[in-house]
C-alpha cells in the first residue's frame, strides 16, 4: 500500500507539472495569437489597436486583481535616449519640442509588512509593434509577435502568479507596459518622478523565443549593467539548472538604469514575425526560469538606487551614455599651434606675391550654442612672412579670430566640424628688407574672413585654417589699401584641457 501511495503521489506530480506548463504555453499562446492578430494591424503607436492592447492588458490585469493606473508621458517631457538623456538625469529641458503622448500602464504589487517598504522593483515590456506598411498600394502588417507581444505575453503571466505568491517576495513590484518602444526611459521618466522611492532592478522582456534555431540561433541573454554588481552570482546558479534552456549572463556598460534585458533571438524581416513563427514551450521555459530569478533578486540584498544617485552614477562613469551617436555639445578651452604659410595678395597692377613660411600659437575657448553649433574664440599670437615684390616682409601679429563651429559628425570623442568666421589683427611690429615700416604707409588694424575643417579625437583636434583679408594691408591716405591685402593657410593641432 505504500508503494502505491507513493506512486499515485509521484504521478500527481508529474501530472500536474505536467498541466501546469502546457496550461502557461496554452495561455502564452493565446496572448500573442490576439496581440500579434491582422486585426491587431501591428499594433503601431498612438493608433487604435494601440489603444486595443492597452484595453487587453488592463482588462486582463482587472481579472487578476490587481491595481493598476495610466502612467501618460509627453515625449517633449520624455528625451531620445541617444543623444538626450542625461538631460533628464541632468533636470535638463529637451531642445526640441515634441507633442507626442504614451500611454502606459502602471500595476502594483505591494508587499504589506515588507522588510523595505520603500523599494522597489520593475518589469517591464511594450505592448506597441511595427505597424504596416504601403507597398505599391498592397498594405502588408508587421504583425510583431516576436517584438513584442511575446514580452507582454509572459508579463502578463508573471503578473498573475506573483500577485498570488506574494508571500515569496520582500519588496513591492511594478508591472511597467509601455506604448514606447524604449521602455527604460519610460522607467527613468518614472524614477525621476518618484524620488522618495528606491530602484533595486528593471528586467526588460522582449523577443523572448522563436522556432528554427538553425535559421536564428535561438538563444536567451540576461544582459546585466555593471551598476548591478554582483547580479550574475545571483542568475548563474538559477540558469545552471536549466540545463535545457539555452540562457547565458553577460555584463554591458550601455544602461543608464539598474535594467537586466532578457532578450531572445531575433526575426530579421518584420513581415516574418508571426505567432506561428514563437516557440510557446520555449517561452513558458524563459518564463518559468523568470519566476525564480526575478524571486531570487526581490529577495537578494543587492543595493537599491534613488534617482539621485543613478544621476550621480551616470555623472561619474567613465562611459558617456549620451555618446552612443551624437555626443553632447560640450564646452572647453585648448591652445593652438599652427604651420603654414603667408602671402600678400596684389588685387589691381603688380603680380601676386609669393608665400612664405608662417607659424601661430594661442589659446581658444569654444562655447556651445545649440546643439550642433558653437562659438570659438581664439587669441594667437602669429609670425607672418611674405615675399613681395618690394622686398621681404616679417611681421609679427596678435591674431583675434571669432567662429561659428557646426558639427558634421559626433561619436562619442571624436567630431568633425566646420567654421566660418571674422578676424581681426593688430600688427604689433612690422620690417621690410629688415627695416622698420614707416606706418604711416602701412596699416596695423587688419579685418577679414576667416574658415577652418577639423576633426577632434577626444582631447586632440587636427584642422586645416585659412584667413582672407578684406582690409588693406597700406594706409588709405596714401592710396595704396585696396590692392594689397593678406592671405593665410594653416595646418593647425591643438589641445583640449
Amino acid at each position: 500500500m505504500k508503494k502505491i501511495f507513493v506512486t499515485i503521489v509521484i504521478l500527481l506530480h508529474i501530472f500536474g507539472v505536467s498541466y501546469s506548463q502546457d496550461s502557461l504555453q496554452q495561455k502564452l499562446y493565446s496572448h500573442v495569437e490576439y496581440l500579434a492578430s491582422d486585426e491587431m494591424q501591428g499594433r503601431a503607436i498612438n493608433s487604435p489597436q494601440a489603444e486595443k492592447t492597452y484595453e487587453y492588458i488592463t482588462n486582463h490585469l482587472s481579472e487578476l486583481g490587481i491595481k493598476f493606473q495610466q502612467f501618460n508621458v509627453e515625449l517633449d517631457s520624455l528625451l531620445d535616449a541617444s543623444n538626450e538623456i542625461m538631460s533628464i538625469v541632468n533636470d535638463g529641458e529637451p531642445e526640441e519640442q515634441r507633442t507626442l503622448t504614451y500611454h502606459n500602464i502602471i500595476a502594483n504589487i505591494d508587499i504589506n509588512n515588507s522588510e523595505y517598504p520603500n523599494e522597489y522593483m520593475i518589469l517591464m515590456a511594450h505592448y506597441t509593434g511595427r505597424g504596416v506598411d504601403t507597398i505599391k498600394e498592397c498594405s502588408i502588417i508587421k504583425n510583431s509577435a516576436l517584438d513584442n507581444a511575446s514580452g507582454v505575453a509572459s508579463l502578463l503571466e508573471l503578473a498573475k502568479y506573483l500577485s498570488k505568491n506574494k508571500h515569496l517576495l520582500k519588496r513591492n513590484i511594478i508591472f511597467l507596459f509601455s506604448e514606447y518602444d524604449n521602455v527604460d526611459e519610460i522607467a527613468l521618466y518614472w524614477a525621476k518622478q518618484n524620488k522618495d522611492k528606491k530602484l533595486q532592478v528593471c528586467f526588460s522582456l522582449s523577443n523572448l523565443s522563436i522556432k528554427n534555431l538553425e535559421e536564428y540561433d535561438e538563444s536567451f541573454d540576461y544582459v546585466v549593467p555593471n551598476l548591478l554588481d554582483g547580479a550574475s552570482k545571483i542568475i548563474q546558479p538559477i540558469l545552471l539548472k536549466d540545463v535545457n534552456l539555452p540562457t547565458t549572463v553577460h555584463y554591458d556598460t550601455y544602461h543608464f538604469l539598474p535594467v537586466i534585458e532578457v532578450n531572445g533571438g531575433y526575426i530579421h524581416s518584420y513581415y516574418e514575425d508571426i505567432s506561428s513563427v514563437l516557440n510557446y514551450e520555449s517561452m513558458a521555459n524563459i518564463t518559468n526560469q523568470l519566476k525564480d530569478v526575478i524571486i531570487a533578486f526581490n529577495n537578494s540584498d543587492i543595493k537599491a538606487f534613488s534617482f539621485d544617485e543613478i544621476r550621480q552614477y551616470n555623472k561619474e562613469d567613465s562611459y558617456d551614455f549620451t555618446s552612443i551617436w551624437r555626443e553632447k555639445n560640450k564646452s572647453y578651452f585648448g591652445i593652438n599651434l599652427l604651420i603654414g604659410s603667408n602671402k600678400h595678395y596684389y588685387t589691381e597692377g603688380r603680380m601676386t606675391g609669393k608665400s612664405a613660411m608662417s607659424y601661430s600659437a594661442g589659446i581658444f575657448y569654444k562655447y556651445p550654442i545649440l546643439r550642433s553649433c558653437a562659438l570659438k574664440l581664439d587669441v594667437n599670437y602669429e609670425r607672418a612672412y611674405a615675399n613681395r615684390h618690394d622686398g621681404r616682409y616679417k611681421s609679427d601679429v596678435l591674431s583675434v579670430p571669432l567662429s561659428f563651429l557646426f558639427r558634421l559628425v559626433s561619436i562619442e570623442s571624436f567630431e568633425v566640424y566646420y567654421g566660418v568666421g571674422v578676424y581681426y589683427d593688430y600688427t604689433l611690429s612690422a620690417k621690410l628688407n629688415n627695416q622698420k615700416v614707416d606706418w604711416k604707409l602701412f596699416n596695423r588694424n587688419e579685418f577679414g574672413w576667416q574658415f577652418s575643417l577639423a576633426w577632434r579625437f577626444s582631447n586632440v583636434i587636427l584642422g586645416y585654417y585659412q584667413k582672407i583679408g578684406i582690409s588693406g594691408m597700406m594706409n588709405d591716405a596714401y592710396g595704396y589699401s585696396g590692392p594689397i591685402k593678406n592671405r593665410n593657410q594653416y595646418f593647425s593641432l591643438s589641445f583640449v584641457f
